[in-house]
C-alpha cells in the first residue's frame, strides 16, 4: 500500500448530514444552542421546590381557582406541602393497606436496614486463596466435567 497524499476536492464526497443525511448541518434548528438543561427543571428540583412550599405558596403558584388550588384550601394554612402529602399517604395506607407504602414510609422513618455482603474466605481474611497450580487444573477439570454432564 502506497502512501499517496489525500486530495481534498472541498468536500470529499460527504452528505451534508454525514453518511445518512439525518444528521446536523449548519444552521439545523434541532441543534441545543442552550445547553443542558436549566437547573431548577430535573425532577429532584421540582420535586424539592414543590415540597418545601407551604399551602399559602402553593395556592398561589396553580391558582386559587384551580382544582388543586381548591384541595389545598381545605389543608391547614401553615402546613407544608411535605407533612400534607404524609397525612394523605398514612390515609391512604388506612383506607387500601398496602405493603410498599408501608415498607416506604418504614424507610423513610427509620431508614433501610443494612445489608451487608461478605467476602471473607473460610480463614475469615480478605486475601485470596493459594492454590497450586495443579490444584487450578484439577478445580477447572471438575467444573468442565460437571458442565458436560449437565448440557447434554
Amino acid at each position: 500500500m502506497t502512501n499517496q497524499p489525500v486530495v481534498n476536492n472541498g468536500n470529499n464526497n460527504k452528505k451534508p448530514g454525514g453518511i445518512t443525511g439525518k444528521g446536523f448541518v449548519k444552521g439545523d434548528p434541532r441543534i441545543n444552542r442552550k445547553g443542558a438543561p436549566v437547573r431548577g427543571q430535573s425532577w429532584r428540583e421540582t420535586v424539592k421546590r414543590i415540597t418545601d412550599m407551604t399551602r399559602e405558596e402553593a395556592i398561589v403558584y396553580v391558582g386559587p381557582t384551580s382544582k388543586i388550588g381548591r384541595q389545598l384550601k381545605e389543608l391547614s394554612a401553615d402546613m407544608p406541602i411535605k407533612d400534607a402529602i404524609v397525612f394523605a399517604t398514612i390515609i391512604a395506607y388506612g383506607r387500601e393497606p398496602n405493603a410498599r407504602m408501608l415498607q416506604a414510609l418504614m424507610d423513610r422513618e427509620e431508614g433501610k436496614p443494612e445489608q451487608s455482603l461478605d467476602l471473607k474466605n473460610s480463614d475469615g481474611s480478605l486475601k485470596p486463596e493459594t492454590m497450586k497450580p495443579s490444584e487450578i487444573a484439577e478445580r477447572v477439570a471438575a467444573l468442565l466435567k460437571g458442565k458436560d454432564a449437565n448440557s447434554g
